[in-house]
């Protein structure tokens, strides 16, 4: 499958998904809790539900292309379904286009994240979220505000820090590292304020270090991560911590 037809695949999806947010009245509701409105509608902040596989073949899209691309998936019998179903959906995008997809629980009986499956295009450890749109913000701070996830990215753009970019995960790849030097000569890493974060945080910071990036360590309150902690304690707040 070529760039373009890939490309155009990812793009059906993100829109079917984006129009079924808006119709999904609960979804929409707790998104916009999370995210300001105008943010989730400007990253294309969506939700997969049982019609996207019918409405990508009213478009010309086979099964094949689909599964190849982990948009739906087989089960025992041999029917597709898809793969991110009942998820809050965000594009992944690059300056190339919408190169694959995280799905979010709604559901707390569902994994929290699961992602696009490697492919030409996407692989996660090579991507920082949203570095395409944070790029210019970072270049013009010298400095990159470095969070865990998806979701804390786009609190922090809602709450107006757009030199923001997430790990999608809490590993930090080499390929990663190289990305953020080239626009900023310092990072401060945000991860979420309990044991797994901190130990995180370190590990990120040292292998920073090793690659000549200034880099310090904001340390929130136990039980807080970046989002939480702008709707208790404000935007102004954290500001201040990442001024420190």
């Amino acid at each position: 499958m070529n760039l373009e037809r890939t490309l155009a695949i990812n793009k059906k999806f993100s829109l079917f998904c984006k129009e079924a947010l808006a119709r999904t009245s609960d979804v929409r509701d707790y998104v916009y809790s999370r995210i300001d409105e105008k943010v989730a509608t400007a990253f294309n902040i969506g939700f997969c539900d049982a019609e996207v596989i019918d409405f990508l073949q009213e478009n010309n899209f086979t099964e094949e292309e689909l599964d190849r691309l982990g948009l739906i998936a087989s089960d025992a019998e041999g029917d597709y379904y898809p793969v991110f179903l009942n998820r809050i959906i965000v594009p992944i995008f690059t300056t190339y286009g919408i190169v694959g997809f995280s799905g979010r629980c709604y559901y707390k009986s569902q994994q929290k994240y699961i992602n696009t499956k490697k492919t030409l295009l996407y692989n996660k450890s090579d991507l920082l979220y949203p570095m395409a749109f944070s790029k210019k913000y970072i270049a013009q701070k010298q400095s990159c505000v470095l969070v865990e996830g998806y979701f804390d990215a786009l609190a922090l753009i809602s709450a107006g820090i757009r030199n923001v970019v997430a790990l999608c995960g809490t590993a930090l790849s080499i390929s990663q590292v190289n990305q953020i030097k080239r626009w900023a000569p310092a990072v401060r890493i945000l991860l979420d304020g309990d044991d797994a974060g901190k130990v995180a945080a370190r590990k990120i910071h040292k292998l920073l270090l090793n690659n000549s990036i200034d880099s310090s360590i904001i340390t929130l309150p136990d039980g807080f991560d970046p989002d939480t902690f702008i709707k208790q304690h404000g935007s102004e707040e954290l500001n201040l911590l990442l001024e420190e």
